[in-house]
């Protein structure tokens, strides 16, 4: 994942991904299981200041939601990078 979103060397992706496998139901041989959240299926949202954030909720099918307030500069660019590149997901 984090090769497709411009280079980041952040683990914040990885990150994401590895909280929704908590909320899903469990597999076998999952190491962690989080309890009580295994199986609950909870939506998870992406709340963002960048084109980054909007590009990793656009990459991994999630709502996102812009915080204005902190960089209202951003917030058209963002609009833009989510609304072209979002991939639906389950």
């Amino acid at each position: 994942m984090r090769r497709d979103l411009q280079g980041s060397t952040d683990n914040f992706p990885d990150d994401v991904v590895e909280l929704q496998r908590y909320f899903a139901d469990p597999v076998e041989g999952q190491r962690v299981r989080a309890v009580p959240g295994a199986g609950l299926n909870v939506p998870i949202w992406l709340f963002g200041s960048s084109a980054f954030s909007a590009q990793l909720a656009a990459a991994l099918g999630l709502p996102f939601a812009f915080a204005s307030h902190f960089a209202p500069d951003y917030l058209l660019t963002a609009l833009q990078v989510y609304r072209t590149q979002f991939r639906p997901s389950k």
